[in-house]
């Protein structure tokens, strides 16, 4: 039966009650016990009582109950409830093991560990490390029947297990494991061609030393935009691999499988021919904008260049990659109040400026060069990117800078993400080899468009979304201000690496949701703590590359403005508790129509505060990068003239270990105190969530959103998995 005592399914797993007439009436002289093992039979109608075992079973096919161990066996870990008896009957299945106890040990800290004996005793007790020969088959044996939250962390050999006087096993005795033992090897070694080549690359964009075939792509600090990471540089190995395939199979072991061998051939663009390209969905967005300086609308980087490079190698590159990516290509036209985008035909010229700068005034010198070139675009003609490599005249004390602009209307995160792994690649193969060969082109935005979801099946429910933003505007200390371009103001926040860490990598293990979806849960608290408010609307920003439709476009290579921009309302509040805040937001994000790629940008106005989580940035460029992010001011990106489309504009991502948080605004609109004081409750939000998540009470955070088979009634979710534990 279960807690309920109703009776459990066939196959799952009880607690043994006895009834009948050989059922004593209690524990003598012992009332408390008696209650609480001697019960009311709920299928008797004379009263008669069923006395609770202890024992927990499961019924089997052919009748049988199978013995699973006692109830004060089960565990709870993590938020997972965990039949150590389950464990224990697979280890003795194995050859040479004669005994196994599983125990859960709380110092230093909370780990699973399984004590065996085997049938060649050894003198003393001996912690098994991590790529043990011995613990890489038991954890190969366990991973096939169980889930990986059930698999021990420590396997501890024992000449013999330590008994009570009623030769019970004494669970206290069990002598922690050796923490020493863990190395940084992986407990199971990747063997394949295939899962070498995904260990090689999560090492690399994860920037982790080692990786079990069996860790979790996400658990380990994975986000949607790392995924197009790993698919581009799977393809530039020779292999194909869609996002779907990651998201479905998490583990290397798991995706292993699933690369092919030959990667997918695509439809080109041509590069010799001029070709009207159809606008995406965020170009559509710009060219709405009411701008009065719409050609200087930029994203733009300075980098160090520790070695110098190679000038006419440096040309070539960038020739190459004009070839390879046609969008660095475009141009736009304008009839009436209409837009169109055009790729140009490819030519040698590439938008290159070498440029050497006197020692004494460096800095002013280089901002002054790097403002002329954001400034320099023009939308109908001429290249709409700029690379200037800039040095100064003193060759006892030398500076490189390489400064590389685009508009906008041509680049995105992920693209910027795509040029630049491009780059690197192209430059140390022709200097090392003399030519350059780069993985197969990735689907042409033409052939993408046409398989965008349309807004007819789902216009109402964006309709709902855009109510509920319009009932919740954000309070001004200024409402009669301006807020120009020129006029903002950057909120910069930080978490620790510590914080960091625990945020990308803990948060996941313990509580079902990603670090973009707590950081959300955290602003919405924050934000509701100033507006009393019951709820937050924004506009979310995402890379727009996600499959859809059964899609099979590949965007892991393509270069484009392809992010989705869409309004959202989060139900969550400064009043609501933790665990209701998080799944809200949870459940919000998860039943987005399409994921945002349907919504159209009408008349009605966006929210007023816009968020971007742009993921993990340290490991783009990779450990022997060509250059490393410069810090020296270069220019302003947008005209400063121009009116901002939004009051706040929030960028969170993770740089130097560090999640750095950018909070634009205008001072015009609201003192700086005021934003320091919503900069410093949106931390303490992402700290007191995080902590919540890693908390004994916590629950695993499953949301009704993550079975969209079942149609729960309100509340049964929750009493279902109360059930199970």
């Amino acid at each position: 039966l279960d807690e309920r005592l109703n009776p459990v399914p066939e196959g799952m797993i009880g607690d043994l009650y006895l009834a009948g007439a050989g059922v004593a009436r209690g524990y003598w002289n012992n009332a408390a016990l008696t209650a609480a093992n001697f019960l009311p039979n709920p299928f008797s109608k004379n009263g008669s009582p069923i006395y609770r075992t202890g024992d927990r079973t499961r019924l089997r096919p052919d009748g049988l109950l199978e013995f699973l161990g006692r109830a004060d066996q089960q565990i709870k870990l993590r938020g997972f409830r965990i039949e150590l008896a389950e464990i224990e009957q697979i280890l003795l299945s194995q050859a040479d093991i004669e005994q196994a106890v599983l125990a859960l040990q709380e110092k230093p800290r909370k780990t699973l560990t399984a004590y065996l004996v085997r049938s060649q005793k050894v003198e003393r007790a001996t912690t098994w490390s991590a790529s043990a020969d011995e613990t890489l088959h038991l954890r190969a044996a366990l991973a096939q029947s169980l889930p990986t939250h059930m698999i021990p962390s420590f396997f501890v050999e024992l000449p013999e297990l330590p008994k009570l006087p009623n030769g019970k096993i004494n669970r206290a005795q069990l002598p922690a494991p050796d923490f020493t033992a863990e190395t940084n090897r992986p407990a199971v070694l990747p063997q394949t061609e295939a899962e070498q080549l995904l260990a090689t690359i999560w090492q690399e964009r994860l920037g982790i030393e080692a990786v079990d075939l069996h860790d979790n792509f996400f658990a380990l600090g994975g986000d949607s935009i790392l995924v197009l990471q790993i698919i581009a540089q799977v393809q530039q190995a020779g292999f194909s691999l869609t996002g779907r395939d990651l998201f479905q199979n998490p583990t290397i072991a798991s995706l292993a499988p699933h690369l092919q061998a030959v990667a997918q051939k695509v439809n080109t663009l041509p590069s010799d021919q001029k070709i009207a390209i159809p606008l995406t969905p965020i170009q559509e967005w710009f060219f709405n904008l009411p701008l009065n300086h719409r050609h200087h609308w930029n994203q733009s980087f300075l980098f160090e260049t520790p070695e110098p490079l190679d000038e006419a190698l440096l040309a070539e590159t960038l020739r190459i990659l004009k070839k390879e990516h046609p969008a660095l290509r475009a141009n736009f036209q304008q009839e009436g109040a209409r837009w169109n985008q055009t790729y140009q035909p490819w030519e040698t010229n590439v938008p290159l400026e070498v440029i050497e700068l006197p020692a004494e005034h460096w800095e002013t010198q280089l901002a002054e060069a790097t403002q002329r070139a954001q400034a320099s675009f023009n939308l109908f003609q001429g290249h709409l990117w700029q690379v200037l490599y800039l040095k100064n005249k003193d060759d006892e004390a030398p500076i490189r800078r390489l400064f590389i602009s685009f508009h906008h209307l041509i680049i995105d995160g992920v693209s910027w993400r795509i040029f630049l792994t491009d780059f690197q690649l192209i430059y140390r193969q022709l200097r090392e080899k003399g030519q350059a060969q780069l993985p197969p082109q990735t689907t042409p935005i033409p052939d993408w468009i046409t398989t965008l979801p349309t807004s007819s099946a789902s216009a109402e429910r964006w309709k709902k979304i855009e109510t509920s933003c319009a009932e919740t505007p954000l309070p001004c200390d200024l409402p009669d201000g301006s807020n120009l371009m020129g006029q903002a103001k950057t909120l910069t926040l930080a978490l620790t690496p510590e914080e960091t860490q625990t945020l990308l990598n803990e948060v996941p293990k313990h509580y079902r949701i990603e670090p973009e979806g707590l950081l959300l849960t955290a602003l919405s608290r924050a934000v509701t703590r100033w507006t009393g408010h019951q709820g937050l609307a924004l506009q979310r920003e995402s890379h727009g590359r996600q499959d859809h439709n059964n899609s099979t476009s590949d965007l892991s290579r393509t270069i484009a403005w392809l992010t989705s921009l869409y309004p959202v309302f989060l139900p969550a509040h400064c009043e609501m508790e933790p665990d209701s805040a998080l799944k809200s937001v949870k459940d919000t994000l998860q039943t987005l129509p399409d994921e945002g790629l349907s919504y159209q940008h009408g008349t009605s106005s966006l929210p007023k505060l816009c968020f971007n989580y742009l993921g993990q940035t340290d490991h783009i460029l990779g450990n022997d990068a060509l250059f490393k992010r410069a810090s020296e001011p270069s220019g302003q990106a947008r005209h400063p003239e121009d009116e901002r489309e939004v009051t706040f504009d929030i960028n969170a991502l993770v740089m130097n270990q560090k999640l750095m948080i950018h909070w634009i605004y205008s001072p015009q609109l609201h003192h700086p105190e005021t934003l320091e004081k919503l900069g410093e409750n949106f931390l303490s939000e992402i700290r007191t969530l995080s902590s919540f998540c890693l908390g004994e009470d916590s629950g695993a955070g499953y949301t009704e959103s993550e079975f969209p088979q079942m149609d729960f009634a309100p509340g049964e979710l929750d009493s279902l998995l109360d059930d199970l534990e």
